[in-house]
């Protein structure tokens, strides 16, 4: 009981910081008070900025997660990579357009880096398992989190940030309360050796809390900015958001629900996936947690783990709606 009052007070918790991000984003960006000059390139600097911070924190907790299994690691291409990606990305988003390319850059300087200190380090203590154990975290979760920058400047990082956390949160939220509720009538584990709690039941719960966060943001953001009344058009213009199709009323949406509801259900699948392969990242390091920031949640990753793949989902989906 004590738990899961933590864990519900701590999930308020992130949610009102977010909500704070997103507010800034909504007036300070990409509103009337946006701190960027008329005509310029407009980045989600405060949503950028959240996912920075949480990116480094969950560098630090990989680093230390990957020594507790016995890997011998390099500090300096870890603190550089955590320091540097957002800054050369935004720079070089903000005057030319190439985000993408500065990531690309910092991923590729940090992995000189690595080879060439891990060329010049003891043979006899730094093994090659340990080489790959630490570019393992350029890719998870630094390349997987950096899509979150890359999404946000294609669309709207009030948009992006949000639709991934509600999709993971809302899929994690259901399967916890439909495995809590119906686990003895339904006991059907589904991945026993990796995660022995998660149950099928669960697992199917979680497709309906990915689909309801779905029709939401459908709801939202597709309904609303064809709104006619309470300029919410004006509101949901205001994030930065396009239309996945072109709409002047309701009759139009039915092929953008259709894909929001796609992406309801493949957003179920690929959160659960992403738990567990932390879970199994986990179990193979000998830890229960990636951390303790978050009382009853665990550490930063812990919470990143189904966002992040959520966000790859998007990383597909949203190029081919509006490339279409």
């Amino acid at each position: 009981m004590v738990n899961n009052m933590k864990r519900l007070i701590t999930g308020l918790s992130l949610i009102s910081i977010m909500f704070g991000i997103m507010i800034l984003d909504y007036y300070f960006v990409y509103g009337a008070y946006s701190i960027f000059p008329e005509g310029s390139k407009v980045v989600p600097i405060f949503s950028d900025i959240l996912v920075w911070g949480l990116l480094g924190i969950s560098i630090f907790e990989m680093y230390r997660c990957y020594k507790s299994a016995g890997y011998n690691l390099f500090k300096t291409p870890l603190i550089i990579l955590g320091i540097a990606i957002y800054p050369v990305f935004f720079l070089l988003e903000y005057f030319r357009n190439l985000g993408v390319l500065g990531v690309v850059i910092v991923l590729a300087f940090v992995l000189v880096v690595e080879l060439i200190m891990f060329t010049l380090s003891d043979k006899e203590k730094y093994k090659i398992n340990d080489l790959f154990a630490e570019m393992a975290i350029f890719l998870y979760p630094v390349f997987l989190l950096s899509l979150a920058f890359i999404l946000s400047s294609m669309t709207s990082g009030i948009y992006v940030v949000m639709f991934a956390t509600f999709l993971a949160v809302a899929g994690d939220t259901f399967a916890y309360w439909f495995g809590k509720s119906l686990h003895k009538k339904f006991p059907k584990k589904m991945c026993p050796t990796i995660s022995p709690k998660k149950t099928v039941v669960g697992a199917i719960g979680g497709i309906f809390g990915s689909i309801f966060a779905a029709m939401v943001f459908w709801a939202f953001f597709e309904v609303g900015g064809i709104s006619q009344t309470a300029n919410m058009a004006q509101v949901v213009a205001n994030c930065n958001y396009t239309l996945f199709f072109p709409a002047t009323q309701l009759s139009d949406l039915w092929r953008s629900g259709l894909v929001y509801a796609a992406i309801g259900i493949l957003g179920a699948f690929v959160s659960e996936l992403g738990d567990l392969a932390a879970s199994r990242i986990k179990r193979a390091c000998g830890i229960k947690d990636f951390g303790s920031l978050f009382p009853g949640h665990g550490g930063v990753t812990d919470r990143e783990d189904s966002i992040m793949f959520a966000l790859v989902l998007l990383a597909i989906v949203l190029p081919i709606v509006y490339l279409a």
